[in-house]
């Protein structure tokens, strides 16, 4: 009988689990290439982690119901990491405090200010990630996987990529969630352009990613494991959603996906790099000033859409967890 009985890959290879190790001796512990893995990530099988220190990053997700208010009162600034969802992700609040006391009102508390140091166009709540943190491509014309099999390392470009809670599943539901799922962007000089699209420049550079860079998680490694021989889910046989590929719009509405990903694209430029034209007559983020600022703006080369109006109120409605 014990012949029968399929022992882990930490049995197998006489060690305690490990909570993440890199990418090469993923490959060792699985007897498997590095080129499956990268194969694996590109398909969505499993995810990609970075180890960041302290990297500046933009806020994107929030929860259905909150604002930013309510981000603020969740995690107020201060000098010890947070946790959210993940315990292997951690970060902090990067806000500084506006103290000038307002004529006649010398008790106010000081406003909390999230903008980036000289850019303060990017109202975003800002961040300082640190741990590990998963690769989410933006857009499916992304080269990364293909520069990784190919020449062992890659470009990070700033507008191509995000930052997620590592291990935690990008799904439709997770955007209209009443639970906070951090996705995180860099703020980059190219947000406050508006030249047209030209090659990446050197801000949009995050840096060079490396095979020794990266980084499986215990849980990646063991969806794995306990996946050998079978089929697991993918963006290939449609059991997992990323970013541009979430099929179907208020359950039946198909729109293909580089429609739909040339509007999220958008709305999170437009969000980044003028959210005061997203916003009503109250001054808050609403699903119809944002849809208008992304249609009028069409033809813009950075935020070229196809779709109408209604299509993109469809888009950002599933998409957008916010206080609308």
């Amino acid at each position: 009988m014990s012949d029968h009985i399929k022992i882990n890959v930490w049995e197998r290879n006489n060690i305690p689990a490990l909570e993440f190790c890199s990418l090469r001796r993923s490959a060792e512990l699985l007897n498997c290439k590095i080129d499956d893995l990268i194969h694996f990530a590109q398909i969505g099988i499993i995810e990609f982690c970075l180890e960041l220190n302290g990297f500046e990053a933009a806020l994107l997700m929030m929860r259905k119901g909150g604002d930013f208010k309510d981000w603020e009162n969740k995690y107020p600034p201060s000098v010890l990491n947070y946790n959210n969802k993940s315990a292997l992700s951690y970060f902090i609040p990067k806000a500084a405090f506006d103290s000038d006391p307002i004529d006649g009102e010398s008790h106010v508390p000081p406003k909390q200010i999230y903008h980036n140091e000289n850019k303060p166009n990017i109202k975003s709540p800002m961040l300082l990630l640190s741990g590990l943190w998963s690769i989410c491509i933006l857009g499916p014309t992304s080269s990364l996987y293909k520069e990784l099999k190919v020449r062992g390392e890659a470009k990070l470009l700033a507008h191509d990529i995000a930052f997620k809670e590592a291990n935690m599943p990008f799904t439709n539901a997770a955007f209209g969630s009443n639970e906070w799922v951090i996705l995180a962007m860099s703020p980059f000089e190219g947000l406050s352009s508006m030249k047209g699209v030209l090659s990446p420049s050197k801000q949009e550079l995050i840096g060079t990613l490396k095979i020794d860079d990266i980084y499986l998680t215990r849980y990646q490694i063991e969806k794995l494991d306990n996946g050998m021989g079978k089929e697991l889910p993918s963006y290939v046989n449609g059991g997992v959603s990323n970013i541009e590929g979430i099929r179907r719009i208020h359950g039946n509405v198909e729109v293909s996906a580089t429609k739909r990903e040339a509007v999220y694209k958008a709305a999170i430029y437009w969000l980044l790099n003028d959210p005061e034209s997203c916003n009503g007559k109250r001054g808050k983020l609403t699903i119809d000033a944002w849809a208008d600022k992304i249609v009028s703006e069409r033809n813009n080369p950075r935020t070229r859409v196809e779709l109408g109006k209604d299509k993109i109120k469809e888009c950002l409605s599933s998409s957008k967890a916010g206080k609308f």
